[in-house]
């Protein structure tokens, strides 16, 4: 019987490999294979031990709103800013300002964006939270829409109409602030309290003359009637700020200065990247030319001033009466704590 080459070999082969019989197996490959089977386990173990060991990223929750000028905390989510400094966020969506400080505060605790009037209401109201820095501002933020079909076409048309501005937001305070810089005396209109998307509906229909609005909602009511709009606005007399605020008795300073950092990063890359200015414009909609106007209409950098305090006082002052702010010390809402150990030059308080 002819056995065919190829099983000889395959057979030799078996045999001088110990295949036939492992107990037989040379002393150098049985080891060769006992020392690869150690190296892998113990890098499976070391991957595992590594896997375990690493630090968490440290959960997040902010309650804040989808404008432009939240777009460090937008562009810090989406280009990994947040996830750079050890956090996972959760961003919150709200349609004002006020509404995300009121979720914040009706927690147990955690954090918010808001202009500083709903804060102003908060700390009058003496409830729990702190001021970590202005994270955007803006002196051309807030105009006050008027129909052209209705006469007002300048600041004094406004006396005699009914007028719109959400109550507890910047906007109620810039409108009224408005009539006094023009010498309009309030009791001559009639103010609603309406959401933004509702005076923007009255707006149409007619039902009311003009409303004080922010962006996005300044570009939905033009669009909405084309060339039928007068806006009315004086930059010197307000500047719009957005702040980040912790709610609650406690405080994580590691936390919140891992928050700052990530938003200072994320201001640094609108301003020196094309692409994340891009992707703002694409965010919100917004043809190159309007992204580009927008844009350079705010700065994005955490900080805090002083200014922030005395816009406060001034506020509580229009709105809650001079007796009520001067019991009020509103520097004691503010904690540079987190913002000094990123920045200390981004703060400029008096204490």
């Amino acid at each position: 019987m002819v056995v065919p080459t190829n099983k000889l070999r395959g057979s030799r082969w078996r045999r001088l490999c110990g295949l036939d019989h492992p107990w037989r197996m040379p002393v150098l490959l049985r080891r060769s294979l006992v020392t690869l089977g150690i190296l892998i386990a113990l890098g499976v173990s070391g991957g595992l031990a590594y896997w375990l060991a690493r630090p968490r990223p440290i959960p997040v929750t902010i309650e804040t709103t989808d404008f432009p000028i939240s777009a460090p905390l937008l562009v810090a989510q989406r280009f990994g800013d947040f996830a750079a400094c050890g956090l996972a966020v959760e961003l919150r969506p709200h349609a004002i300002g006020k509404d995300a400080l009121a979720a914040a505060l009706a927690g147990p605790g955690g954090y918010a964006t808001a202009t500083e009037t709903p804060l102003m209401h908060a700390a009058c109201a003496r409830q729990d939270f702190a001021i970590l820095a202005t994270i955007g501002e803006t002196g051309d933020g807030l105009r006050i829409l008027a129909r052209r079909d209705a006469g007002i076409l300048v600041a004094a048309d406004l006396a005699g109409h009914r007028l719109s501005a959400r109550a507890g937001t910047n906007a109620d305070f810039y409108l009224r602030s408005y009539l006094h810089f023009e010498g309009i005396d309030p009791a001559t209109v009639t103010i609603e309290d309406l959401a933004p998307e509702v005076a923007i509906e009255r707006l149409i229909a007619g039902t009311i003359a003009a409303a004080c609005l922010w962006d996005p909602h300044l570009r939905r009511a033009h669009a909405a009637l084309p060339g039928a709009l007068s806006e009315l606005h004086e930059p010197a007399l307000y500047r719009f700020t957005w702040n980040l605020v912790r709610t609650g008795p406690g405080s994580n300073p590691d936390t919140e200065r891992r928050l700052l950092d990530a938003l200072a990063r994320a201001s640094r890359r609108i301003d020196a990247d094309p692409a994340v200015r891009a992707w703002l414009g694409e965010r919100f909609a917004l043809a190159a030319h309007e992204r580009d106007e927008l844009l350079q209409q705010f700065l994005f950098r955490p900080r805090l001033t002083h200014g922030l305090v005395l816009a406060m006082e001034d506020e509580a002052r229009l709105l809650n009466g001079a007796d009520v702010a001067q019991t009020i010390d509103f520097s004691r809402f503010i904690d540079p704590g987190a913002l000094l150990a990123v920045d200390a030059n981004a703060v400029r308080l008096v204490r």
